[in-house]
Parts: structure tokens; sequence; C-alpha cells
């Protein structure tokens, strides 16, 4: 089941797997909830990052939502698979949750600049 959470970033939803995600984002439709960004791992159970990303872009609720890939992977070759399924950034996990919370700070900094 998704969860809700209150974190150091404001209010983040989490799903188990790509699948339940999608469903979490589709659900919209009904709930009125979109994400203003979703940020996915490039290698989460039952469907990978780059499978969800191709879907999400391929709906018409989805199509336009930010979409982050988030890898341990340092493959150029899954940086350029996501950016061609049109991610809209790629990111290296950092190691460690101390490493996770700062990324997600600036993260949120960057987001809120930019979204100005």
């Amino acid at each position: 089941m998704a969860k809700k959470k209150q974190y150091w970033v404001g209010e983040v939803r989490v799903a188990e797997n790509g699948k339940q995600a999608l469903e979490m984002l589709r659900a919209a439709e009904t709930t009125g909830w979109l994400p203003e960004l979703v940020v996915v791992d490039l290698t989460m159970p039952e469907m990978d990052g780059l499978e969800f990303l191709q879907i999400c872009r391929t709906d018409s609720l989805l199509c336009n939502l930010p979409i982050l890939i988030l890898t341990s992977s340092d493959r150029p070759q899954d940086m350029l698979d996501s950016y061609s399924r049109r991610a809209d950034g790629f990111l290296r996990k950092p190691d460690g949750i101390t490493g996770m919370e700062e990324l997600f700070r600036q993260l949120r900094k960057v987001w809120k600049e930019t979204r100005k």
C-alpha cells in the first residue's frame, strides 16, 4: 500500500514498486492529486524506471509530469536511455541516508527556484 509521509522536503508519497506508482498517478482522475515532481528509481521492482517513464510519456494524463530518474548506475547508456525516453533529469544516488537527505534538500531548493 502506498504511504503518505512528511519528510524534509515536504509531502512525499511513496510507492513500493513501479506498478504501484503508476496506479497512484492514474488515480488522479478520481482523486484530483498529481505531484509536482516524480522521482523514480531506475531499478524498481515489477516495472523498471525506463518502462515507467515510457508509459507515463504516452499517457495523456501523465505525459507532462516532470520525472527524474534516480540510480546508483554509472553506466552512460542508462543516462542516454533515460533522456531518450524524455526524463527531465538523471540523478546518481549518494551514499547513505545523510547524502540522500542532502540530495533532496538541494533538489527542493532548485525546484522551488525554477518554479517561480
